[in-house]
């Protein structure tokens, strides 16, 4: 079975320092936010909770990523 994860997330609560520049070997610029998905599988809201990545340090200091969205697994089964 295939699985695919959507999500949806408010890119006004982007933590904008968090922005990773990165230059491509074709010497393009992009720019990367790393996100965690937490399982939530009793919410009324998805399936996933989508959060902007900690640092170990903060996560060390126990701050709280922000909440940026939510996600919902989509899943086909194999001959359907």
């Amino acid at each position: 079975m295939s699985k695919t994860i959507t999500l949806s997330i408010d890119c006004k609560l982007i933590d904008k320092a968090k922005l990773k520049p990165f230059t491509r070997k074709d010497g393009t610029e992009a720019l990367f936010l790393a996100l965690t998905l937490v399982e939530t599988p009793n919410s009324p809201y998805g399936e996933w909770m989508v959060k902007q990545d900690a640092t170990k340090e903060e996560r060390e200091a126990k701050v709280k990523s922000p909440i940026l969205g939510n996600a919902k697994t989509l899943g086909w089964k194999a001959g359907a």
